[in-house]
């Protein structure tokens, strides 16, 4: 009976612990759902504002969690959402796309190879995006600038029928061929791609030449600046302003976004940065900065560039000098630094001069300026530092088999990663190119394996480049509160030999003279 009574017990605690348990008083048990609205516990609204604070390809990423997810993260609102509340990219980086040489067909080159970086995130974190575009479609197009994350290509030269292409490299596989219509007489090139912030609508800068009827065998050209609105059927480029025959000189073709306006450089003879402001449709020109050297015909030392969230630019400063100027909020022009070296102003066989070089870019790292100068004649290239406070300048000269060519690269200033969808710029927001392209995918699927190996090719051919942007973020990261170390590094040689040391990555640390 004893026995039977124990067995009677252990039978009836293991039913206990089998039956569910009554819940908590103090705990509530959450609803299964099955992705839909009506069952979510969060609303739209709390996991929107949760996700548009994440990197956007983390973001991205999300869209695999449910079809909730996908359908939210895709809506225009959750776009604009976070791309005013999405996570900042680190300080100091580098955002650029490197450029290779794609496949050679029977006439000539066939395809081309971009690839976009973003230095100082990590090749693999989420905050770095690191998309590769390579095919035909991007033969002979070039960088020309960011805006909202998106990346303008764009051919250098003037065209009757001109193309280029939006693409968002922080979204795999978004991007999208525009062709711009053209007026008939003449040809035209694309300086730029803007965001009116009013408007909320995008537009495209461009810039027109025609032939003047005149008597043989004179050539007359006129020239001016076009606006195309992107999205609108029909859509016809107009007119903003025709350049008056004293404005002589080119416009670089790299330009650059930030708030609300498109800045281009007009230099050689007259020397301006064209402010086209995208909501107003308003054309302003800013005369450069600094004096100007008789002997040299440009005066601009750089592409326009952007830092700590102005237009920054170098320019000429006299014989043998540059100076860095910032843009303030009334269109001042500050300046930062001069470089160059007084002992060698009158005496041009001393050793090479600042006019002999291009501020390839300009970082602000808190109180110093890290600065890559390109010296493109008989010389190695050079990385500055520039301690703001006490106004003295650091210069180490970079081998040449560290250094990519400049041509390789396009410095991409004022880049955020957001989730624009160049399908919306254009006004495919219900992504039917997309859906085509899903509907047709086994037949594309049979190029996939070549466009891959002009791909993998591309970013072999890059890889100096992407090591050496790489670099130049390690170092900056260690300004200023390691500036010191930096300057001892075992591969820098602080002497004044003037030796140059084919394994080091440095061959001489010196300083030289510098003015306010």
């Amino acid at each position: 009976m004893e026995r039977k009574a124990g067995e009677d017990e252990i039978i009836a605690e293991e039913r206990e612990k089998a039956a569910p348990s009554a819940p908590h008083p103090g705990k509530r048990k959450r609803p299964a759902t099955d992705g839909s609205p009506d069952d979510a516990v969060l609303s739209d609204g709390v996991i929107g504002s949760i996700l548009a604070r994440l990197p956007a390809r983390t973001a991205v990423a999300c869209m695999a969690l449910s079809r909730r997810h996908r359908r939210l993260i895709r809506s225009p609102e959750f776009r604009s959402l976070h791309r005013r509340l999405g996570a900042p990219l680190p300080r100091p980086h580098i955002a650029y796309v490197a450029k290779a040489p794609g496949r050679l067909g029977n006439w000539g080159r066939v395809s081309d190879f971009h690839g976009f970086h973003v230095a100082g995130a990590g090749l693999g974190g989420g905050d770095a995006p690191m998309r590769a575009l390579a095919g035909g479609r991007y033969l002979k197009k070039q960088y020309i600038n960011t805006c909202n994350g998106v990346v303008l290509l764009a051919g250098a030269a003037k065209s009757k029928h001109p193309t280029c292409v939006l693409w968002n490299p922080a979204v795999a596989a978004d991007d999208k061929e525009v062709a711009v219509p053209c007026p008939p007489k003449g040809s035209c090139r694309i300086l730029g791609l803007g965001y009116g912030r009013r408007s909320k609508i995008y537009k495209l800068l461009l810039w027109r030449r025609w032939r003047l009827e005149c008597e043989p065998p004179k050539k007359l050209y006129s020239k001016e600046l076009l606006v195309y609105t992107l999205g609108r059927a029909q859509e016809q480029p107009r007119s903003l302003m025709v350049f008056p025959a004293g404005m002589s000189g080119a416009i670089t073709p790299e330009s650059l976004y930030l708030d609300g306006t498109i800045y281009i450089l007009h230099d050689c003879r007259t020397s301006v940065v064209i402010a086209f402001d995208v909501d107003d449709e308003t054309v302003t020109t800013i005369d450069m900065p600094g004096e100007r050297d008789p002997d040299w015909p440009w005066h601009a030392r750089s592409t326009l560039m952007e830092m700590s969230g102005r237009l920054c630019v170098a320019t000429n400063h006299g014989h043998h000098r540059a100076a860095l100027w910032l843009l303030t909020a009334d269109r001042r022009w500050e300046q930062r630094c001069v470089l160059g070296d007084e002992r060698h102003v009158d005496n041009e066989d001393d050793g090479p001069s600042a006019d002999r070089c291009q501020m390839a870019g300009v970082w602000d790292c808190d109180s110093v300026l890290a600065m890559y100068l390109d010296f493109r004649i008989g010389d190695y290239d050079k990385m500055c530092l520039y301690h703001v406070a006490n106004g003295e300048m650091f210069k180490a000269e970079l081998p040449r088999d560290l250094t990519p060519e400049r041509e390789d690269f396009a410095m991409c200033w004022g880049y955020k990663p957001t989730l624009v969808s160049p399908g919306s710029i254009v006004g495919d927001e219900l992504g039917q190119d997309e859906s085509r392209r899903d509907q047709m995918a086994d037949i594309m699927e049979a190029l996939k394996l070549a466009s891959e190996k002009d791909k993998r090719k591309g970013h072999e051919e890059t890889l100096f480049t992407v090591s050496f942007m790489e670099f130049m973020v390690r170092i900056m990261r260690r300004l200023p509160d390691r500036m010191q170390d930096v300057l001892e590094m075992p591969m820098l040689n602080p002497g004044d030999s003037g030796l140059f040391f084919e394994n080091a990555s440095f061959s001489r640390m010196q300083h030289i003279y510098l003015t306010n």
